[in-house]
């Protein structure tokens, strides 16, 4: 029998949100690959807007167990992922990360819609950039 190639070594599955995102952070896991001797990170992102979503563009920052910033992923980008509204998108990519850490904060940099306009017969998706980027915090009970 083979054995598996992805050790989780950390997880949590809280709903983290900002009440400005449109998407959610619904779980997140670090993995070690056996195969590869790397961290990886893995989050569980879910659309709760109204428009469909296409792409997402996220800043990951990541904390040791010292609380101390161990590295920080810019850009990491979710493309042609369209989900709708209640949908969740993220678990099948795996982002690799330098050294063992085990708390993110998940910022989202800019989100593309599917809401789409004809220009000269194409179809062009807008582009919806935040004004600055979002930090999800964890949701509670009185949420």
């Amino acid at each position: 029998m083979a054995a598996q190639r992805y050790e989780t070594i950390a997880k949590e599955t809280d709903i983290y949100y900002s009440s400005k995102c449109p998407v959610v952070l619904c779980a997140y896991a670090v993995l070690l690959d056996s195969k590869m001797k790397k961290y990886v990170a893995q989050l569980k992102l879910r659309n709760c807007g109204s428009e469909v979503i296409s792409s997402v563009s996220v800043v990951v920052r990541a904390y040791d167990h010292f609380d101390e910033v161990a590295e920080e992923i810019n850009g990491y980008q979710y493309v042609g992922v369209n989900v709708k509204q209640g949908e969740e998108f993220g678990t099948k990519s795996l982002i690799p990360l330098s050294k063992k850490v085990r708390v993110f904060l998940i910022y989202v940099i800019a989100i593309l819609s599917t809401e789409y306009w004809k220009l000269s017969g194409d179809t062009t998706s807008v582009t919806a950039f935040l004004s600055q980027p979002v930090i999800c915090r964890r949701m509670t009970e009185e949420d």
